[in-house]
């Protein structure tokens, strides 16, 4: 029932021969996982997301949230589609370094997830350079075993800091809510 005809598919959506409608793909496909980080220095950040990105569905099939490359359609409101995105997964890998511990975009992705009680796999970012809100990779100490590995990331938050623009986010009054702690129950890749 969906068209074959690419000149009426666009990004994300598919043209329905039968309604005679555009309908996005996400409201058909639901994705499981959803990824959440920091575009880092350069995109550095970004370009490993992608891939891994690539490799999870290659291996496993599942659909996943990205905030580019079909995660997000013309016109969407970031803000609603990451709501939903973390609502609708079930698992949110959650790439943690500096710049994304004071990311407003960040931070509310993470405050989403906690709220629905998602599944995080939190992969500790390597370090490629400054971004405007601090270290493109995790400068944390970690070792396998290590329990309290998230304290690095209440001890840089920085909600204070005008440099990287938190005070001014929209969800600026629910950053004092952050909960670190949730990351406890999780063990870093």
């Amino acid at each position: 029932f969906l068209s074959k005809h690419g000149d009426t598919n666009t990004k994300g959506t598919l043209f329905c021969d039968t309604c005679q409608e555009k309908v996005k793909v996400t409201n058909i496909l639901k994705r499981v996982i959803f990824l959440s980080y920091n575009w880092g220095f350069n995109n550095s950040t970004q370009k490993i997301a992608k891939l891994l990105c690539e490799r999870i569905f290659l291996q496993t099939e599942m659909p996943y949230w990205l905030d580019v490359d079909g995660g997000m359609s013309f016109g969407d409101e970031l803000g609603a589609e990451m709501r939903e995105g973390v609502a609708d997964c079930e698992i949110v890998l959650l790439m943690i370094s500096d710049a994304f511990c004071n990311s407003g975009n960040c931070l509310c992705e993470f405050l989403h997830t906690v709220k629905n009680a998602k599944y995080i796999i939190p992969v500790l970012v390597p370090d490629k350079g400054a971004t405007r809100t601090g270290p493109s990779g995790w400068t944390g100490a970690y070792e396998a075993g290590d329990e309290g590995w998230w304290k690095h990331a209440q001890e840089i938050f920085d909600l204070g800091n005008t440099d990287f623009g938190l005070a001014d986010h929209p969800m600026a009054h629910s950053f004092k809510e952050i909960q670190w702690s949730y990351l406890e129950d999780f063990t870093p890749i």
